[in-house]
């Protein structure tokens, strides 16, 4: 896992087994990605056990440290699955059925297998609403019809089809194509097979996607902005000219760093309880409790109010995190401020142990994830790596460059309570269009 964006591993944490078990790589994440790109089925993780991260293994009594070994944001991450005999025995069939063909298969088979999500209709309703994609490309799903005893339609419990999908074949018939080709075959085709059943619907992700940043949000304590987007100049390989895409996501001001928290301050209350340095204050509190419990009770809490205490001018004797003790701070003439922070993901910064052995003491300032970065990472589309098409419905002038974009996007975040944006995945709009040329072809 390269991306900044979640693993996107769907876990089971209670499983009676003592381990966490993998429940399923959804649709639209990095996890699926990565099993695609090693061309495995991800179905094939479904009930396998996590075993190792980066290289460290975890037995069953260090499951806690393995799921906060998942939830760093670290990247890169190699993470080692165990499958359970039946995910074993597909990819045994799979690997046979490679070997048995002479583990020839061609490109553009292997790229349609992993491109296209078929799934088979045997219920009287498909139980899809479809709208025109792209003037005509294909048709996309807008919506799914539950049956009239209020139960999801059979295409959407499959779990494979998501809201936006292209259909792209028909009973094995590709219906794509441009300047409403696809949309005109897809429709001939439903009306003549559309009654008949099974039916077999191949889908393919959207290479055109839209998303709406809500500013309103930010009143549930998240962070971030346009600065998030890390935006470069790049060539298409497309269209051959000069392109704005998506590089990366960078990290926002966390609450500590808003809270105007430095290096070196004490944490003393969490939601009113003394810890470290606190618990001088407090006569009769007893004993500052450990690091790695203060951790658990921060990532418990929700939401947090937290007080640091910081020494006066007078006291220089604090000269680093580590020298916080009874001596180096005077905890009752030291100055002390609050913050409020959702949740422990939200604070931005890493505690470490006084010399002292008790106090709690913040020994970095870090990022969090922001506000683009969350709502973005939360729609099933890969925006990292993709064009960046229009601003608010406005698409982009050839002649822009990154610095003219930034400056837009804060110009247009200040001004107003919500912001989109379109990307465009080229390389999968090249791959949806050499599909559809493959099968004209034929």
């Amino acid at each position: 896992w390269r991306e900044r964006v979640p693993l996107g591993i769907n876990i089971l944490t209670n499983c009676d087994s003592g381990y966490l078990k993998v429940i399923d790589l959804p649709r639209g994440t990095q996890a699926r990605k990565v099993a695609h790109d090693k061309q495995l089925d991800p179905e094939i993780f479904k009930g396998s056990t996590i075993v190792s991260v980066n290289g460290r293994r975890f037995g069953p009594d260090s499951q806690v440290e393995l799921f906060a070994a998942l939830k760093d944001p670290a990247r890169p991450k190699a993470i080692l699955f165990k499958l359970d005999s039946e995910g074993g025995a597909k990819m045994s069939r799979i690997m046979k059925q490679s070997e048995d063909k002479g583990g020839k298969k061609s490109p553009s088979t292997a790229e349609n297998e992993n491109l296209v999500e078929t799934v088979s209709i045997t219920q009287d309703e498909i139980g899809l609403k479809f709208t025109t994609f792209d003037d005509g490309f294909s048709l996309a799903v807008a919506s799914f019809i539950s049956g009239t005893d209020g139960r999801p339609p059979e295409v959407e419990q499959t779990g494979k089809v998501r809201v936006h999908d292209l259909l792209s074949h028909v009973n094995g018939i590709t219906v794509l194509g441009g300047k409403g080709k696809g949309k005109q075959s897809a429709l001939s085709c439903l009306e003549k097979v559309g009654a008949v059943r099974p039916l077999n619907l191949g889908f393919v992700k959207p290479y055109r996607y839209k998303i709406s940043i809500d500013k309103s949000d930010l009143a549930h304590e998240s962070f971030g902005g346009p600065s998030e987007l890390k935006l470069k100049e790049v060539k298409s390989s497309f269209s051959k000219a000069n392109v704005i895409v998506l590089d990366d996501f960078a990290q926002a001001e966390g609450a500590a760093e808003t809270g105007g928290v430095f290096v070196g301050d004490n944490l003393v209350f969490i939601n009113g309880v003394p810890v470290g340095a606190g618990c001088r204050l407090l006569q009769g509190c007893g004993p500052s409790p450990k690091l790695e419990d203060v951790i658990a009770m921060l990532k418990q809490l929700s939401p947090l109010a937290l007080t640091f205490a910081r020494a006066r001018a007078k006291q220089s004797k604090v000269k680093t995190y580590l020298t916080s003790s009874p001596l180096s701070l005077d905890v009752e003439a030291a100055t002390t401020f609050s913050l409020a922070a959702l949740e422990y993901n939200q604070l931005g910064c890493v505690f470490a142990t006084g010399y002292n052995g008790s106090d709690i003491v913040v020994k970095s300032i870090t990022g969090v994830n922001g506000l683009f970065q969350k709502q973005m990472g939360a729609a099933e589309h890969d925006f990292v790596g993709s064009k960046l098409e229009s601003i608010d419905g406005e698409f982009l002038p050839s002649y822009v460059n990154v610095q003219l974009i930034e400056n837009a996007l804060k110009r247009r975040w200040a001004a107003s309570s919500k912001i989109e944006l379109t990307f465009c995945n080229e390389t999968r709009k090249e791959e949806l269009l050499k599909l559809a040329s493959h099968e004209t072809a034929k």
